[in-house]
């Protein structure tokens, strides 16, 4: 493809694990994207980084009027809200999560909860590998938003786990257990790299993974 037609991508956090996975990703798999390290040059800017560098990120975005698709999770409420005005500026897309997979497993959740919230008791379990820094993860966290009422989320660190989440639905003498397990980042990084057709071009707004699912679906 000719270099011209091809979208520039400044990933923040590339050498990080789900960094690496969305530069493969492109590398492998989006050949109308390319990876783009002078963040001046770039035309859409991905955060796979921690939540410490939203700032930065924001900033180049801002500066230079670059949509902006923040995969990083475990933001605090001031940040959240510096996303929010940043996006009447740009276009940002903001998830927690990005595998298609996973938004149809958290309708099924919020949808099995509904039909079964008086009779039953629920649980939400989430486990990620021990160097996660934020718990309850930010997947589990959205799901739990969307159920009325509340649900208690338990979370487990351990070894290299990639991601799990359960919901688990107790009633009388029986139960409903449903799981979205990850056994790589490869779905994750699918999921931005088709994200970043959505968002390029887009006019300034905060947009979700549900217009995101919605438009392509």
């Amino acid at each position: 493809m000719d270099m011209a037609k091809r979208i520039g991508v400044k990933i923040f956090g590339i050498r990080g694990k789900l960094g690496s996975a969305i530069a493969q990703e492109i590398s492998t798999n989006a050949l109308h994207f390319y990876i783009e390290e002078d963040a001046p040059k770039a035309q859409i800017v991905v955060d796979a980084a921690s939540r410490e560098s939203l700032e930065e990120v924001l900033n180049l975005a801002l500066t230079y009027s670059i949509p902006l698709l923040i995969a990083a999770t475990g933001h605090d409420k001031m940040q959240k809200q510096k996303i929010e005005e940043a996006s009447k500026q740009i276009a940002i897309l903001h998830s927690p999560n990005f595998s298609r997979a996973h938004y149809y497993f958290a309708q099924a959740c919020v949808k099995l909860s509904a039909l079964l919230r008086k009779e039953a008791e629920i649980e939400l379990i989430e486990l990620h590998h021990k160097q996660k820094k934020d718990a309850p993860s930010g997947s589990a966290l959205k799901i739990a938003s969307l159920i009325d009422p509340p649900v208690n989320i338990h979370s487990l660190r351990g070894s290299d786990i990639v991601g799990e989440h359960q919901l688990r639905i107790f009633c009388a003498g029986e139960e409903i257990e449903i799981t979205h397990r990850a056994f790589s980042r490869k779905p994750f990084a699918r999921g931005i790299v088709q994200a970043l057709d959505f968002i390029h071009n887009k006019k300034p707004g905060l947009y979700t993974m549900e217009e995101w699912i919605h438009a392509t679906a």
